[in-house]
């Protein structure tokens, strides 16, 4: 269900009914954070569709508030664009901090933006969990490579990310790999990422 936070693809809030079915769920389950995507803006311009999600999601907010559950957006791949209408980190922190929720920061979805490291900085307050994976050029662009086999910048963001004086968690995130490999890419990318904080003093 791509409409989780609130605009869908007609750009109307989900209903209260929906709201209360879907909050109820983290804190039953223990759950301390959830993140989503914005959802779909349909035919709105950006700024209305911000203003939709902010009064969509305010039910939403207050309950998690209360429950100790924050709430977390991301910006995705323009190629998502029938999940979500933020593409990039400055956008994600303008959203956010409209709607008074935080920011889960995904490596993969925001590395190429310019200004990319005075937006860490300004998401920095409001970040829940990052998101790190890598990028071979050579493979489908939606995809999630092991860390160290591409191209991100994974150090100098992660250092980026951890000088905002971030502590919380960091997820590391692999898909469209082969099955056949998937265990070893695992393991191998968590490697290259304890290797990595041990030299970050984390």
């Amino acid at each position: 269900d791509r409409d989780v936070t609130g605009v869908q693809t007609c750009a109307l809030p989900i209903s209260r009914q929906r709201q209360q079915q879907r909050r109820c769920c983290a804190p039953a389950a223990g759950v301390p954070t959830v993140y989503c995507t914005t959802g779909p803006k349909g035919s709105l311009e950006f700024e209305a569709a911000a203003e939709a999600l902010s009064e969509a999601i305010a039910g939403v907010r207050q309950y998690a508030q209360e429950a100790g559950v924050a709430i977390l957006i991301e910006a995705s791949n323009p190629l998502m664009a029938h999940t979500t209408f933020v593409h990039r980190l400055a956008d994600v922190v303008a959203v956010a901090r409209q709607a008074q929720i935080g920011i889960c920061l995904d490596f993969h979805a925001t590395w190429t933006e310019s200004g990319l490291y005075r937006s860490i900085v300004e998401a920095g307050p409001l970040l829940g969990l990052v998101q790190v994976s890598d990028f071979v050029p050579e493979q489908f662009s939606l995809g999630r490579d092991p860390l160290g086999d591409g191209i991100l910048p994974i150090e100098k963001m992660l250092r980026a990310t951890l000088e905002t004086g971030y502590s919380g968690l960091i997820d590391l995130e692999l898909f469209r790999r082969p099955a056949d490999s998937a265990y070893d890419d695992t393991v191998r990318s968590l490697n290259w990422l304890q290797d990595l904080l041990d030299r970050l003093g984390v």
